[in-house]
């Protein structure tokens, strides 16, 4: 864990060993650790710095895509929801299932899927894998690919494109 240089409260998880971004092969290798349950685990820094509780329905875990990063080197921003975005996802609520499919409206001009996954099955398999096992190709194109969650009451979701920037950071 390392504490962003950007925000008062925003966080970096990266491995300790070299993975170079979404397009790398070992993130969906079933030896690599499951970051994002990882990143998951450690949202309460944020509310250690802040001082008191933040929701995790507030919480957003998101990687750049290949087009969107500076760095080449994976890493999870752990920061706050935009609030637009989180007002969005609230509104679809009801069209995010436990299937990829397009996000309707995509999120601020981007087009993503989304998937709703429990904390228990994000705990068991990483979004990597939840991808390249449930979406036709995404196993060769993972480099195409960023992800992120929210958690509006215990309810998490991943996404999936190929926008320069996460979504809800």
């Amino acid at each position: 864990m390392f504490k962003d240089r950007n925000g008062p409260l925003q966080y970096l998880l990266m491995p300790t060993y070299r993975i170079n971004g979404t397009e790398s092969p070992l993130l969906v290798e079933p030896y690599t650790p499951n970051f994002f349950w990882l990143a998951w685990q450690a949202r309460s820094f944020m509310s250690q710095k802040y001082g008191k509780d933040i929701p995790d329905s507030a919480i957003s875990l998101a990687i750049n895509s290949r087009s969107g990063r500076t760095q080449n080197h994976f890493h999870i921003h752990i920061s706050c929801l935009r609030p637009d975005v989180r007002a969005q996802l609230d509104d679809n609520l009801a069209k995010v299932s436990t299937r990829w499919l397009p996000l309707p409206g995509g999120l601020r001009g981007n087009e993503y899927l989304a998937r709703r996954v429990t904390e228990s099955e994000l705990a068991q398999r990483s979004p990597f894998m939840m991808l390249a096992e449930e979406v036709p190709d995404a196993r060769e194109h993972h480099g195409q690919l960023c992800a992120g969650g929210g958690a509006p009451e215990r309810r998490l979701f991943c996404f999936a494109g190929d926008a320069a920037q996460p979504a809800g950071v």
